[in-house]
């Protein structure tokens, strides 16, 4: 009888370290879940930000165009 109680004693405490096991799994797989979104987050905003960048630059560079045209255009004018 004594042995019975412990096999289930023994049983009870594998059970509850099987399931804190598998919480802790699940806690694990949330974790990278999350991490792997905000990797993609990151790298979406990342190449908004490219975009942004070159958008600037070729506003710059039409920017550059028109008053190099304009200058162009007044000497000319002034001539």
């Amino acid at each position: 009888m004594e042995n019975n109680k412990i096999t289930k004693d023994f049983l009870k405490q594998l059970t509850r370290i099987a399931d804190a096991l598998e919480k802790q799994n699940g806690i694990e797989e949330k974790k990278i879940k999350e991490s792997k979104r905000f990797e993609k987050l990151q790298e979406k905003l990342a190449g908004l930000e490219l975009k942004t960048l070159q958008e600037k630059r070729k506003v710059g560079e039409v920017n550059e165009f028109l008053s190099k045209e304009v200058d162009k255009n007044n000497s000319d004018e002034l001539l």
